[in-house]
């Protein structure tokens, strides 16, 4: 197996405190500069794809020492002339509250590592070995940003990955913009990923490209199935979000959800956001039955949507349908809560049903999902969406003229155009496309999903429900949206 080691972070300034990704980003580049000049590295933007003679090492989370490219395939083909090494950095929530969207790397990168046999013949010819070297963004975007810009200043790898999150994404793309590195993203809103960064909406970024869901797309997924509803209902939605970077970016009053459901013709409630990890919900709860809600969108994490959920049917909050982006998104949170969780709403971001085909793997979805169960024990999961950052850059890299240089590897990522397990991603499509909004963004359609009662040996099964505005792909509709009952 290719090197994936960690190397152990803090993200704490001397003083004790918490230090800001902005803050992070200045003192990267001052340490960075420093060291640069004692070694004759040269400037900081020439990191990014830089390796040294010989093989590198590093120390892993246990500290013990590993030799990059350990375990993995060392024969070559006879024919091929030998290149230099590609290092990619991949950055995934593995542990805190956004842990479930990392958990399917530890099998997609020995997946990507066993077809492509740790190596891969690049535009010029020249065979290389592809090393993986994944690092644990703990849910924290300051520990993300620190880990991407030692990725790139100490490990020289020439492209980023990171998924999970805004708290797991946007601290890694400003230090690919600051460093200048290549870097792919997804799972997280396009709008976190633009106007998150300060950006205006229309400049383009220089290093960062997304393939991924947007803000409104997850909402209209959700309001697909409650317009699909057949007993119906008033059209009023509970608005629960945490005070986080994802729910900032949901609940904004100009490119979140508000203004979204006033242009569909419905009304909402939403109270103060709320501290994340919050445990005790008896306040929203109550202000949701005072205004006679029958619908709920959030996007809370498994836990603070386990005790949200379990305190509003104790308290008597019980409507017809709730929905939630995070936590739903992964099988565990339904089957946490137990039966009364059945008919939950969720955002289907992969399906074992699509009709896509890994050009990596060879895997059909339903191919990588019963993989998937087999080899970890544990019901397939819509974050395997994420093995699409893996096909992406092994087509770049095949692609790129000359991809020792992280110039010419962006190029290549700006003329994308592919199929992956996830939908295309099509960067030729001119921007103002309706999965064009922004030069770095591609969206990937998402589908309203529903947990409804397993009829195999799972609890329960994600049945698609609907197309969320995406009828031009043909989403496989699974059934109807079902009512929730509560475990009557």
């Amino acid at each position: 197996m290719a090197f994936v080691a960690e190397r152990p972070q803090g993200a704490m300034g001397m003083d004790g405190k918490g230090v800001s990704r902005r803050d992070f980003l200045k003192l990267a580049g001052s340490v960075g500069a420093l060291a640069g000049m004692g070694a004759g590295l040269g400037s900081l933007l020439s990191a990014c794809g830089e390796t040294g003679g010989g093989t590198s090492t590093s120390e892993s989370a246990g500290g013990s020492e590993q030799t990059s490219g350990q375990g993995t395939p060392t024969s070559v083909s006879t024919g091929a002339e030998q290149g230099k090494e590609i290092k990619v950095g991949v950055i995934v929530p593995m542990t805190g509250p956004l842990a479930e969207f990392g958990a399917p790397t530890d099998y997609i990168i020995p997946k990507v590592e066993e077809v492509t046999g740790g190596k891969i013949v690049t535009k010029d010819g020249k065979e290389r070995k592809l090393i993986w070297i994944q690092n644990d963004s703990q849910s924290d975007s300051n520990r993300a940003a620190q880990v991407t810009g030692d990725l790139i200043q100490n490990d020289k790898v020439s492209l980023i990955l990171a998924e999970g999150g805004p708290d797991s994404v946007l601290g890694p793309a400003d230090q690919c913009e600051a460093l200048g590195c290549p870097g792919l993203f997804c799972n997280l809103p396009w709008t976190a990923f633009v106007y998150g960064r300060g950006n205006d909406g229309k400049t383009p970024f220089q290093w960062t490209y997304a393939a991924t869901v947007g803000t409104q797309e997850n909402g209209r997924a959700a309001l697909d199935a409650f317009n699909r509803f057949k007993p119906g209902h008033n059209k009023k939605v509970a608005l629960l979000y945490p005070n986080n970077a994802n729910g900032i970016e949901y609940s904004d009053m100009k490119t979140g959800i508000p203004p979204l459901l006033d242009e569909a013709g419905y009304s909402y409630v939403m109270p103060d956001l709320y501290p994340p990890g919050s445990e005790d919900f008896t306040a929203q709860i109550s202000l949701f039955k005072k205004e006679g809600c029958e619908l709920l969108m959030g996007s809370g994490v498994t836990p603070e949507f386990a005790n949200f959920f379990n305190q509003a049917v104790q308290q008597g909050f019980t409507p017809p349908l709730m929905s939630n982006g995070i936590a739903l998104l992964f099988p565990s949170a339904p089957a946490a809560i137990g039966p009364t969780a059945t008919n939950l709403i969720c955002e289907c971001a992969f399906h074992p049903t699509l009709n896509y085909k890994s050009p990596l793997t060879g895997q059909t979805c339903q191919e990588l999902a019963d993989d998937y169960e087999r080899v970890t024990g544990k019901q397939w999961t819509g974050i395997l969406n994420a093995l699409k950052l893996f096909e992406w850059a092994v087509d770049v890299f095949k692609r790129a003229d000359n991809v020792e240089d992280p110039a010419s590897i962006i190029e290549a990522v700006k003329t994308t155009k592919m199929e992956t397990i996830q939908h295309s991603i099509d960067f030729t499509l001119p921007v103002g496309d309706k999965r064009r909004p922004h030069p770095n963004i591609c969206i990937v359609p998402v589908f309203p999903g529903q947990w409804q009662k397993g009829k195999g040996k799972w609890p329960f099964d994600q049945v698609i429900v609907g197309d969320g505005g995406w009828s031009e792909f043909n989403p496989p509709i699974g059934g109807e949206v079902l009512q929730m009952t509560y475990g009557a």
